[in-house]
Order: C-alpha cells, then sequence, then structure tokens
C-alpha cells in the first residue's frame, strides 16, 4: 500500500507529464545518464528486454538526463531511438539489488532525411494534397502516432502532404520518412528555436507541373513578409497554394498573386473552409484531423477544390 503526493515545484516552466507510477516488492537497480542530440531532441523511448522486458519514454528534456529502474539482477539489452534520430543499443548487468549503475554520456545523431519528388501531374487529373496542422509533434509519443499514419497518407497517392504550424521538424521529418511524396512544413506559435534551420529549402516550395505550394510560416506575418514570399510565384505558376502559420496574408496581395488555395494551422475566429475573392482558405479543425484534397483541372485560379475530413485518435 502507498501513498503518492504529487507536487508541481515549477509552476512557470511549462507543462510536464506522468507517464506511469511504478512499484515493486524488491529493491531495484538504478541506471542513470545523459543523452545528447542536439537542440532538437527532446525525448525517447527506450526498449529494454531481459529479466523483465517494457518499454517507456526516456529523458529530461530540459537536461538530458534519464533513468531506468531494473527489478531482478541479470543481464539487460536496452535500445534507445528518437523518430529522427539513429538509434543507440546498450547492454547492462545487475550484481546486486539496489545498485546504482552510471552510464557514460551516450550521443545520437540525427538521421539524413530525403523525401522523393512528386509524382507526375498531368492536365486532366486533380493535384491531391494531405494537409494536417497544429498536430503537436514535439516529441517521441506523438510521433509514433504521426508514424502510424504514413499508411494511410501514401495510400490517398498525394503529390505532396502539407503541414502547418509544427513544433519540431526532426520528429516529423523522422516520423514520414516512409513517405511517397514530398513534405512542406511551417512553422507557428508553439515551433522550437531553430525550427527553419533544421529544414532543407525542398521543405518551403515545390513546383509541380504549372503549380507551386510555398510556405508561410511564423516569421511571415510576424516581420510583414509577404511581398517576399510571394515574389517565389513565377509566370509559370497558374495554380498557387500556401501553407501558412496565419491566415492574415493582406487580401491585395492574395488577389494580386492569384493564390487559388490557402491551408493554414493557426486562428480559429474563420470556420474551417471559407473564401475570400478567388482564394479558398482552409483551417485545422484539431490536432488530430488531416485532409485529403483535390484541386482541379484546371489547374489555375478557376481550379474546383474538393476536401475530404479524416481523424485519427492519439490511441490509434
Amino acid at each position: 500500500s502507498h501513498v503518492v503526493e504529487i507536487e508541481c515545484r515549477a509552476a512557470d516552466m511549462g507543462p510536464c507529464g506522468i507517464e506511469a507510477i511504478r512499484a515493486w516488492d524488491v529493491n531495484p537497480a538504478t541506471v542513470i545518464g545523459r543523452i545528447e542530440g542536439g537542440p532538437m531532441l527532446a525525448d525517447l523511448r527506450a526498449d529494454v528486454s531481459g529479466p523483465v522486458q517494457f518499454s517507456r519514454a526516456v529523458r529530461n528534456a530540459r537536461n538530458g538526463t534519464f533513468s531506468l529502474l531494473l527489478p531482478l539482477p541479470g543481464g539487460y539489452k536496452v535500445n534507445l531511438h528518437a523518430t529522427g534520430w539513429e538509434p543507440h543499443s546498450l547492454t547492462v548487468t545487475v550484481d546486486t539489488p539496489g545498485q546504482v549503475m552510471p552510464l557514460p554520456a551516450i550521443a545520437l545523431t540525427p538521421l539524413e532525411i530525403s523525401l522523393p519528388g512528386p509524382r507526375a501531374l498531368s492536365a486532366d487529373e486533380p493535384l491531391v494534397l494531405v494537409c494536417f496542422a497544429h498536430a503537436n509533434i514535439w516529441g517521441q509519443e506523438p510521433a509514433e502516432w504521426l508514424s502510424r499514419r504514413v499508411s494511410w497518407i501514401n495510400s490517398q497517392k498525394p503529390h505532396a502532404v502539407l503541414d502547418a504550424n509544427e513544433m519540431n521538424p526532426v520528429y516529423v521529418l523522422g516520423a514520414l520518412r516512409p513517405l511517397q511524396c514530398p513534405l512542406l512544413m511551417c512553422s507557428g506559435n508553439h515551433s522550437m528555436d531553430g525550427f527553419e534551420a533544421a529544414l532543407s529549402a525542398a521543405n518551403r516550395t515545390l513546383g509541380i507541373a504549372s503549380s507551386r505550394i510555398i510556405t508561410a510560416g511564423k516569421s511571415v506575418p510576424d516581420n510583414g513578409l509577404w511581398e517576399q514570399t510571394f515574389s517565389v510565384f513565377t509566370k509559370q505558376d497558374k495554380l498557387r497554394i500556401v501553407c501558412s502559420y496565419e491566415p492574415y496574408a493582406p487580401a491585395e496581395w492574395l488577389k494580386r498573386c492569384g493564390i487559388r488555395f490557402y491551408f493554414y494551422g493557426h486562428s480559429l475566429v474563420e470556420p474551417h473552409h471559407w473564401e475570400r475573392g478567388s482564394t479558398q482558405f482552409l483551417r485545422k479543425v484539431d490536432a488530430n484531423t488531416f485532409y485529403r484534397v483535390e484541386i482541379g483541372p484546371p489547374h489555375d485560379l478557376s481550379a474546383p477544390i474538393r476536401i475530404q475530413r479524416f481523424i485519427f485518435r492519439r490511441e490509434e
């Protein structure tokens, strides 16, 4: 029988989570260590096998430390993996109850991820996009949820995937490694420092036949960089699409540049699907929604747009 008291010691430091509270009738050994992986690494998963088997998320994102309680004597194998980083394995042996085993520092290396180009777009077929936004992919468990969506995304045969107002691009890229199309992603109000630096130029603009998609992350509305952002469009880009943090691009620029479809991931003031002039807007409804969007033919400012919504709960 136990009484557990939970106290928040630093309420101004942001939210925290408790995965589990465990109790044994033995004195467990403790493995402690530190894991480095660059500023984007939050937590990771430890898969433990040996005298007992379990899997749990580990690592304090603020200081990089972690601990594992191993209840029985014997040899254990620990596989450490964070979505978007190279995995790391180690073995430890517990000799005596209550033993404390410090480990040398562990360094994880971010994966080099290169997604394929889009499939061809013919004049008589629609441009297909899969769009999701504000999915709060900050660390390992939400990245695992996102990775379970890849087979569905690929089954939609999209030309590209748009992710608006995201938090941690490394976990997103790691989760979506099996994609069979390009990914465009933009930052937002919860994004980690260094978000833009973690993305290649390929994640910011994409041309597909006579269409072009551009991204407008948080820095664009914050600094009024709409003219610079829209200058990427050329005369050859007849169907123009924006993946943005906010919907508040100046109306005159939307009209001047002929933006047909505008997907965004933050403001909840407008309906989830609305229009301004010739521009159709689509926003995120919740963190579990994915849209399948068909645009055209024709692939220009007159293109019809068809939208379907799909919901994937976090426990799925």
